[in-house]
């Protein structure tokens, strides 16, 4: 590739990223959040079930099932979409990138304004994770399972796709360093999301200092 098919590479990689994962990711972020009119997101209230975790239940882990065969394709070329089902399929194939697997195992995830801190994924090569086992349970009898569908499956949802999120755009950026590196002594072309998009609750912290 010449210079000009690199950066037409880097900044629709980019484009691709930001509109058609983070974007969406932040979406359903506010979504939840928008839940606490309702309900306090306290750890006091992790039990509280109701339809709107449900509905968001299942657009976290439909995103995480996209999101997970976006990795396996990058991580194995002849991956088809199609081929995995199950979400200890999908990481069957991400476990044979071993920094790929140990960067999403390895994730510990703060939400420091809600005094939330999980590693959604630390347990996944022993178990399914839990808030997943949730989700499936409401996919296919939701009447019966609907106490499965609570704040805290739902927020440990959210924190495991957001890991995904995270690892994904990492291998997108070490993608485009290499890219770079050939032509460019190494010089970035794409620009840091955090520059020009706004933080999650998993990345905002609380500075007190100018009242200290």
């Amino acid at each position: 590739m010449n210079e000009e098919e690199i950066k037409e590479k880097i900044i629709s990689e980019g484009k691709s990223f930001i509109l058609n994962q983070w974007s969406y990711y932040i979406q359903l972020e506010k979504m939840f959040l928008e839940t606490e009119s309702y309900v306090s997101i306290h750890k006091n209230n992790y039990k509280c079930y109701s339809t709107k975790y449900t509905e968001l239940l299942f657009l976290i882990c439909g995103e995480i099932e996209m999101i997970s065969k976006i990795i396996c394709k990058n991580i194995d070329n002849n991956f088809k979409f199609s081929d995995l089902t199950s979400i200890e399929e999908w990481f069957k194939i991400i476990e044979t990138n071993e920094e790929i697997a140990d960067g999403i195992i390895n994730f510990k995830v703060k939400a420091q304004l809600y005094d939330f801190e999980y590693v959604p994924w630390l347990n996944v090569r022993k178990e399914t994770p839990s808030w997943w086992t949730a989700h499936n349970k409401l996919k296919h009898n939701r009447i019966n399972n609907v106490v499965e569908a609570t704040l805290e499956n739902t927020f440990n949802a959210l924190a495991g796709l957001f890991v995904l999120e995270k690892i994904y755009f990492q291998i997108i950026s070490n993608n485009h360093h290499e890219l770079c590196s050939k032509l460019y002594d190494g010089i970035q072309y794409f620009v840091p999301m955090d520059e020009w998009f706004y933080k999650s609750i998993f990345e905002k912290q609380i500075d007190l200092g100018c009242y200290l």
